[in-house]
């Protein structure tokens, strides 16, 4: 009888790893077919499909990332995932270093109309098979030096749009963190005031920009020195 007791604390540890097991498998996407949303089992399911440069997603060759959530439930939508009928989507293209996405260029279900604000979302409602896709193209081979001082009363992060480290210094070993960037890539500043403080200014190369939020996005066409400025609340 003994070699059929299993304890309390061997079933859970063996659903602990099969949850741990399925968690992993969704975030690389591996998960074909699956539909990742909750509704009515009569209702009609539809597949989604992701293109990047009118080729279906690719996560190693794509020069981008198309990953959607949905609206009620925020559930992580993926390449090959299904969603029931009526479910909202709201779709993102992030692309990877070295290129940037076209937003005036997203095609099939969720194509650009209206080519005078480009987003980096788009909506969409599934009534039936979706198709995402967006356009990419090549950033200049030339990079450029991004510098910031860690500033009084807070902190200062920068990561480029692929969410890759940006750091002024010298890249710790055993990290993706970069000292430089393509010209024409837009990195994203991030301040984290201390307690009791607030963003009080932005500055490019000594010269105060507008906006005292606590994100601030430049496009790097040359070596380039960002700093922020904290004052008490």
């Amino acid at each position: 009888m003994n070699l059929f007791k299993i304890s309390l604390k061997g079933i859970l540890s063996i659903l602990s790893l099969a949850i741990f097991a399925t968690f992993i498998a969704c975030e690389d996407g591996d998960r074909t077919g699956k539909n990742v949303t909750s509704g009515d089992p009569g209702l009609p399911q539809y597949t989604v499909t992701c293109e990047v440069d009118g080729t279906t997603f690719d996560s190693k060759q794509s020069h981008a990332t198309i990953i959607g959530k949905t609206v009620k439930e925020e559930a992580k939508v993926k390449a090959n995932d299904k969603v029931f009928k009526g479910t909202e989507i709201v779709f993102k293209a992030i692309p990877k270093d070295g290129y940037e996405c076209d937003y005036n260029s997203w095609t099939g279900t969720a194509k650009s109309t209206d080519t005078k604000k480009p987003r980096e979302s788009k909506k969409v409602t599934a009534t039936g098979d979706i198709t995402v896709g967006i356009n990419t193209t090549k950033l200049s081979d030339t990079k450029y030096n991004v510098t910031f001082d860690k500033p009084a009363n807070g902190k200062l992060s920068a990561s480029t749009p692929a969410g890759t480290p940006v750091v002024s210094g010298t890249p710790k070993d055993g990290t993706k963190e970069i000292t430089e960037v393509n010209s024409g890539t837009t990195v994203t500043f991030k301040a984290t005031p201390d307690k009791g403080y607030k963003v009080s200014s932005w500055s490019v190369g000594g010269v105060t920009q507008t906006g005292t939020e606590k994100t601030f996005d430049y496009k790097v066409t040359g070596a380039v020195t960002v700093a922020v400025t904290f004052v008490q609340e």
